[in-house]
């Protein structure tokens, strides 16, 4: 809707109220890895991964993943795939994603997802 700087701020305080909110840094860092804050993207996904660590929460780890083929770190975005099929082993794309994994570990720096 043409609002993603009002929604990555109002995220952003989201994130210093409620400091240990999964959805918060999880949302702020979808956002900012949508206007291409890789680095504060990172920061922002990590917390939420961090957070939910009893309970894991597999959109953090596609959005690690999405984040990670854009900087051309093909391995860490596979290794985030492969996590994500973990928490949800009965995706409705499992075999893609497992084809998507393949193709990330083999070439390399090339962009495959987003």
């Amino acid at each position: 809707m043409n609002h993603r700087e009002e929604a990555r701020d109002a995220a952003r305080a989201a994130t210093i109220l409620q400091s240990n909110s999964v959805n918060a840094q999880l949302l702020y860092g979808t956002l900012l890895r949508l206007d291409r804050s890789y680095e504060e993207a990172e920061k922002a996904l990590l917390q939420a991964k961090k957070l939910s660590k009893d309970t894991p929460v597999a959109e953090v780890y596609w959005q690690l993943a999405l984040l990670y083929n854009r900087l051309g770190r093909n391995k860490e975005a596979a290794d985030e795939l492969e996590s994500y099929l973990k928490i949800q082993p009965e995706a409705r794309d499992k075999k893609e994603i497992q084809v998507l994994i393949s193709k990330l570990r083999k070439d390399g720096k090339q962009k495959l997802l987003d």
